[in-house]
C-alpha cells in the first residue's frame, strides 16, 4: 500500500478545495447569467407586446385618415376639373386671367357671407 508524502497530501486537499470553491462560483454565475438572460428576454418582449398593442390601436385611426386623405384629393381632382370646364365654357385660356375670376368669385363669397352674418 503506498503512502503519499504529507505535503503532497496537503496540496492536493488545498487544490481540491480550490476546485471545489472555483466549481461552486462558476455554477452561480451560470445561474445568474441564466436568470438575467430570462429578465432580458422577459422584458424585450414585453416591451415588443405593448408596442405592438399601441400600433394595434392607432391602426384602424390610420386607416380612416388615410381614406379621408383619399376622399379629399379626389374630391380636390373633381373640383379642379370642373374649375377647368367652366374656363372652358367662358373662354378664358390664360392663367392670369382665371386666377383674376377665381379670386373675384372667393370676394364676392366672402361679400355674401358677410350680408349673410349682417342679417
Amino acid at each position: 500500500h503506498v503512502q503519499f508524502p504529507s505535503e503532497g497530501i496537503r496540496r492536493y486537499e488545498q487544490v481540491k478545495d480550490r476546485l471545489l470553491h472555483e466549481s461552486q462560483q462558476l455554477m452561480q454565475l451560470k445561474e445568474q447569467h441564466q436568470i438575467l438572460q430570462e429578465k432580458i428576454l422577459a422584458t424585450v418582449d414585453e416591451q415588443k407586446v405593448n408596442e405592438m398593442a399601441y400600433l394595434m390601436q392607432k391602426e384602424a385611426t390610420w386607416h380612416q385618415l388615410m381614406v379621408k386623405e383619399q376622399n379629399l384629393q379626389d374630391d380636390l381632382f373633381l373640383l379642379e376639373q370642373e374649375i377647368e370646364a367652366q374656363f372652358r365654357l367662358l373662354c378664358v385660356t390664360e392663367k392670369e386671367a382665371q386666377e383674376n375670376l377665381l379670386n373675384e368669385t372667393v370676394s364676392l363669397q366672402q361679400e355674401q357671407q358677410f350680408q349673410l352674418q349682417l342679417s
